[in-house]
């Protein structure tokens, strides 16, 4: 998201330039002097974050009038990326508080090229008057893109050489996109994409990308891959999916499944964009036999779902985006952020709040439920004039400098190489001097480490093991994604035509397991000490389906989610 923040503001600042419009940005990585020259002068254009627009609420909440009050439109780009999150519940309530401060109830323009229900965005642009929003679509070229699927099998789960090798063949004289699902993974398929150069007296090729990589070192990397002419690819995870000016693509390549449709459309959107070209892609799954010394459920399921997300995307389907309804955690965050805006609120305007559109499924009554929980935490005072106000140790939690992000941030550690900073990694890892770590596609060593700073310098290294990064959680498969793996396994006998040999025979092989298993007649395998779920129902069913059966004292564990749950049967 910082790559298409820092690649959007360039382009914007070019595009407004000859028309003299100002373009100002106000976002975690922008220094104090553009913030002041904004709040000295606002005019034109504002990239802004809901992070930030939170701390304009709660540390310059008597210049909003000011700052807004001739705002005429809110253009919200890649909205997909909004809507089923609670950053989108935040946002729609901060416009909606933002309305306070204008002249006129500005114009809100959505934009996204993966929507999967045009009523759900239109419900979340205006949630009190969905039916006022226009749609425009464009036409899809989906059918247009060419795909090569190239699966191996596998005697234990790493990267294979055979994938590895038939990747570089594919990309070592093309500019391309390699992607994959974490950021560990991009890390170690460039250190032996790179090898492969070596073999060849070749420099290295390919580069990394993602978002634990130094700010400077991911800008000087989109602006190298966006000039250059010569071969050169860039592995990375979704940090460039959506939106930064890369240039043209000669392909993109997709390691191991993709976790979403609507993440695979962007993705093979980012080649055939040149006139004449077309959309390339290349995918790279592998598994271990399911016939040969194999757990006797095991499936390849990642392997299944590479193959229905292909399909799905080439029939036109993107997974619809169900905004939260709960979202009790935002309304916590705006009745804080709005008490520090306003100095004080009385009841009935906490409640008013409830009357917000990412909040209407939230009872009125239970605010006042959460105000007396604030009271007894020592974060607000009610007065008695019947206005409540925060206290000192509320005042100094709202004005934190984390109170802006919906989410808590992980523990991290700056990783630098001398004045030069290289990353972050997680505090997973095991930080000690003398050990190795992979990041931003070189070796290091840990020459020392700091624990209250959480500052580690580093030295290059000839060799170095797996590192950890935080926040990479994978997406949610939805329901209808899931079930059209279960099709796809038990009930048709086709294979994709853009499937090599080894895949071909992965897929058979997968088909006669299921069988074996009776997956066509049950989803619930019995066995002496536990029973083995396949509910087919995506990601959140899963995990509604665990905490249920943990509420009734059951041993739950997920194997593969959403695939695989056990249960163990309780001891009598």
């Amino acid at each position: 998201m910082k790559s298409l923040l820092n690649d959007q503001f360039q382009r914007l600042s070019g595009l407004c330039q000859s028309g003299n419009i100002a373009v100002s940005r106000w976002q975690g990585d922008i220094g104090t002097d553009e913030r002041t020259a904004f709040l000295r002068d606002p005019r034109g254009i504002l990239q802004i974050t809901p992070e930030s627009l939170e701390t304009l609420f709660v540390h310059h909440s008597l210049k909003l009038a000011k700052l807004f009050h001739d705002l005429a439109y809110v253009v919200i780009d890649e909205m997909h990326l909004f809507l089923e999150s609670l950053r989108g519940a935040q946002l729609i309530c901060q416009l909606e508080r933002l309305t306070a401060y204008t002249a006129v109830n500005p114009r809100k323009i959505g934009i996204s090229a993966t929507l999967g229900d045009f009523q759900i965005a239109q419900r979340w642009l205006a949630p009190h008057a969905p039916g006022q929003v226009q749609v425009i679509s464009a036409p899809t070229s989906v059918n247009q893109a060419e795909f090569h699927h190239l699966h191996e099998l596998a005697d234990e789960p790493s990267f294979l050489p055979a994938i590895h090798k038939h990747l570089f063949q594919s990309t070592w004289k093309k500019k391309s996109l390699i992607f994959c699902n974490s950021r560990k993974d991009t890390e170690i398929l460039s250190k032996f994409l790179n090898a492969e150069c070596g073999v060849r007296n070749l420099a290295d090729r390919y580069s990394v990308h993602h978002g634990s990589i130094a700010k400077e070192s991911r800008e000087s990397l989109e602006e190298f891959f966006r000039e250059t002419k010569q071969p050169h690819s860039v592995v990375c995870t979704n940090s460039l999916e959506v939106g930064v000016d890369i240039g043209g693509l000669d392909l993109i390549a997709q390691v191991d499944s993709p976790q979403t449709v609507a993440g695979f459309a962007q993705r093979v959107g980012r080649t055939g964009r040149r006139a004449g070209t077309r959309r390339v892609a290349h995918m790279y799954t592998q598994s271990i036999s399911c016939l040969e010394d194999t757990p006797s459920d095991y499936l390849p399921f990642d392997f299944l779902q590479s193959m229905v997300v292909a399909e799905l995307y080439q029939k036109g389907w993107i997974e619809p985006n169900e905004p939260p309804k709960l979202n009790y955690t935002v309304l916590l965050q705006q009745l804080l952020s709005a008490l520090a805006e306003r100095g004080s609120l009385t009841l009935g305007e906490a409640n008013h709040l409830c009357t917000l559109g990412p909040f209407q499924d939230i009872p009125t009554s239970e605010v006042e439920a959460i105000l007396c929980h604030l009271i007894k935490r020592d974060i607000l005072n009610f007065l008695p004039d019947h206005r409540f106000v925060l206290t000192d140790h509320g005042t100094a939690m709202v004005k934190g400098r984390t109170f802006g992000s919906i989410f808590q941030s992980p523990v991290q550690y700056q990783v630098m190489h001398g004045h030069t900073l290289v990353g972050t990694v997680g505090h997973s890892n095991r930080i000690a001097r003398r050990s190795r770590i992979l990041l931003s596609g070189r070796m290091w060593e840990i020459d020392d480490f700091d624990q209250q700073t959480r500052i580690v310098q580093v030295v290059p290294a000839e060799t170095a093991d797996q590192t950890s990064f935080q926040g990479c959680a994978r997406a949610d498969v939805h329901p209808f994604v899931a079930e059209s793996v279960r099709q796809f396994l038990l009930y048709r006998t086709d294979e994709p035509l853009n499937l090599n040999v080894s895949g071909q025979l992965a897929l058979r092989e997968a088909r006669l397991k299921a069988g074996t298993l009776g997956l066509h007649h049950t989803r619930i395998l019995n066995y002496e000490s536990c029973w083995k779920i396949y509910p087919w129902a995506g990601s959140r069913v899963i995990r509604r389906l665990v905490l249920l059966l943990q509420s009734r004292r059951y041993d739950c564990k997920v194997i593969e989610l959403p695939w695989r749950l056990t249960v163990r049967r309780k001891k009598r």
